[in-house]
């Protein structure tokens, strides 16, 4: 076993979206005369051309004036770093496109697509004119793609438009095409083999590993195994609560190369997620391994392969992999459950444990409390107070609700009822986050603001909530918080405006009661039955010394030096899920800094969807030897 030093620094930090990455916006200036769709394409098309130019010439002084003087962002996907990189300010962006557009010998510049051109109203006051382009690199050869957002800046002569926002990306390699036609192709004899060796093996049979980075690899030509310790494909779905639903629409939740079907309704409902994912695995031919678990693992620095142990239903087999995606979803460790004294004589459940409340009516049970007031604590609720139990919500602080309508608003992800997926998908998630994130949230304070007493008479029901325009933000719930947020999906609302649901708020539990709890302010309430909504421990690293058997495999005899267990690979991976500096998701869908061979995937939908083929492209690249060097530098600001 190698030896690890068990002090070092954490990688990357965590930062705040608040305090380190948005900055405010700038104004669009007043008194600029109209222009026509014409003039807007000439606008964006003169400054790629200034900029194309300004590479070739390389002077980086030159590059540097294309760019808005006093903020922009350049967000790359794999087209120049070779990485997910967010690089913030003229002075520093243009000495690393230079640097980086020399090393992939950038072809004959970038190219508008002068159909994409349009001007956009994000805020009262901030408009700006957009556009996509494309361009090709020979080191790698790749085509790739970008948008670009410019901004008029006043100078000596007037307003000259320049670069705010630029977004890169590639979309293909050109030596090793997309090739939908394999994924009919016969999947893998797993049973009755002892032995498994493949490209990669995912540990996971989500959405993410299963309708993504699956499909999305074996597309170029990359082999696969997934392993997953649920029963059947879908098995993630199926042990959930009966009355589980998506709680944002389909449109934005569609699998690469199978939608939804047309007849699902806007928001999906369990059984149709279950029943797609069965339908993926089938359609596909994926080569799965369900009611399986990892027993042990290694990674063999010095040959770059993994080797795994695991139990299957068809006897023990081990596995040997170049790559290892861990699926298994970020929250996947230990419930969370409130460490209270006391003895209660009802039933107490973790909500994953949950089913309907017919099970619970079966044991006599006519009285729950819900502990929590996120998605779930919702789902459930609503579920039970339907079914006639006299339901309780306990809400510890104020609950951010994000209203079902905001959903389809057209400059939200309503967007995704317009257009194709990849398409919005190339609008919404490539760009940079200290602009999408605070776009995105001031759209929504407005809508929130035209509508001020929305949730006035749940306020006046006794649950503490708060919106929009009260200091809620969708985007730092989802990639900071990780949830404690309520999308607006479902009766839960209405239910406790009307008395049906009761609220039980600003206390915490502080003690089981033989009935029921004792809360933090002295009250008592009895029930028959508690869920607790609250959630999964917070040791991301425990996931993954559990996603890899906890142990060392091959075991000592057969080791060498350069073998690393999973407690190690849990040591030296990069920090999982926050956000670092230049607002990145941490060590999601990249390389990480001291593991190689090693990725993480998981997130929302939409990152299932976008980020599974960039995760792709760069194992591609790495089994085929051509996957440049990770771009971490900053260079110094000219």
């Amino acid at each position: 076993m190698g030896s690890v030093t068990p002090s070092f620094e954490r990688y990357p930090p965590l930062a705040s979206l608040q305090k380190d990455i948005y900055r405010p916006l700038p104004s669009f200036p007043s008194g600029l005369p109209e222009l026509s769709e014409s003039e807007y394409r000439e606008l964006v098309s003169t400054a790629l051309q200034s900029l194309s130019q300004a590479l070739e010439s390389g002077d980086v002084l030159s590059v540097k004036s294309c760019f808005f003087a006093s903020q922009a962002y350049w967000r790359d996907v794999l087209a120049f770093t070779y990485h997910l990189r967010t690089i913030s300010g003229g002075g520093i962006i243009a000495p690393a496109m230079l640097e980086l557009s020399k090393k992939r010998k950038l072809v004959e510049g970038f190219q508008l697509m002068p159909d994409s051109v349009v001007k956009f109203s994000a805020t009262a006051t901030l408009e700006w004119i957009q556009g996509m382009f494309s361009f090709k690199t020979q080191e790698p050869a790749a085509q790739c793609g970008g948008t670009v957002i410019i901004l008029p800046e006043e100078e000596d002569n007037g307003f000259v438009w320049k670069i705010w926002s630029m977004a890169t990306w590639i979309d293909d390699f050109e030596l090793y095409p997309q090739n939908e036609a394999v994924l009919r192709n016969p999947g893998r004899n797993l049973v009755d083999v002892e032995e498994i060796d493949t490209d990669v093996f995912i540990i996971g049979g989500g959405n993410a590993s299963r309708s993504d980075s699956s499909s999305t690899s074996e597309t170029l030509g990359v082999d696969c195994v997934i392993m997953d310790k649920t029963e059947q494909a879908g098995g993630n779905w199926a042990e959930r609560y009966d009355c589980l639903k998506f709680h944002i629409q389909k449109s934005c939740c569609q699998t690469p190369y199978l939608p939804y079907p047309d007849e699902y309704p806007a928001i999906l409902e369990k059984s149709m997620l279950v029943e797609h994912m069965k339908r993926y695995a089938e359609t596909f031919n994926l080569n799965l391994l369900n009611s399986s678990t990892v027993e042990g693992s290694s990674f063999n620095e010095s040959k770059g392969t993994w080797h795994f142990k695991i139990r299957t239903p068809w006897g023990p087999k081990t596995v040997v992999s170049r790559h290892l995606i861990q699926a298994t979803g970020l929250v996947a460790g230990n419930l969370f459950l409130p460490k209270i004294p006391g003895q209660y004589n009802g039933i107490s459940i973790h909500s994953t444990k949950y089913k309907n409340p017919q099970v619970l009516s079966e044991t006599g049970v006519k009285s729950v409390i819900i502990a929590g007031s996120g998605n779930t604590a919702f789902d459930i609720a609503e579920d039970c107070a339907k079914a006639g139990l006299k339901t309780t919500m306990n809400v510890r602080s104020p609950t951010y609700i994000f209203p079902r309508d905001y959903c389809f608003d057209p400059k939200g992800l309503g967007f995704y009822d317009l257009v194709p997926p990849d398409f919005a998908d190339k609008l919404f998630v490539s760009g940079p986050l200290a602009i999408g994130g605070q776009i995105s949230r001031d759209q929504y304070v407005s809508l929130a603001a035209k509508e001020p007493n929305r949730y006035k008479a749940l306020a006046e029901a006794g649950f503490p909530v708060y919106d929009s325009s009260q200091g809620g933000d969708l985007i730092h719930h989802l990639l900071e918080k990780g949830g404690g947020h309520y999308n607006e999906i479902g009766d839960g609302t209405q239910l406790i405006i009307s008395g049906v649901i009761a609220v039980k708020a600003h206390v915490q539990p502080a003690e089981f009661t033989s009935t029921g709890l004792r809360f933090s302010d002295g009250s008592t309430l009895d029930a028959d039955a508690i869920i607790w909504c609250t959630g999964f421990e917070d040791n991301d690293r425990e996931i993954t010394i559990n996603t890899l058997g906890r142990n060392p495999f091959p075991q000592s005899q057969d080791r060498d030096e350069t073998m690393l267990g999973p407690g190690e690979i849990a040591l030296l991976r990069d920090e999982l899920w926050g956000l670092d500096i230049e607002g990145e998701l941490r060590g999601m869908w990249k390389r990480h800094l001291r593991v190689n061979n090693f990725w993480v995937t998981g997130g929302g939908t939409n990152h299932h969807r976008y980020y599974s083929w960039h995760l792709a492209l760069q194992i591609k690249a790495a089994l085929e030897g051509v996957l440049p060097a990770a771009y971490r530098g900053v260079p110094k600001e000219v």
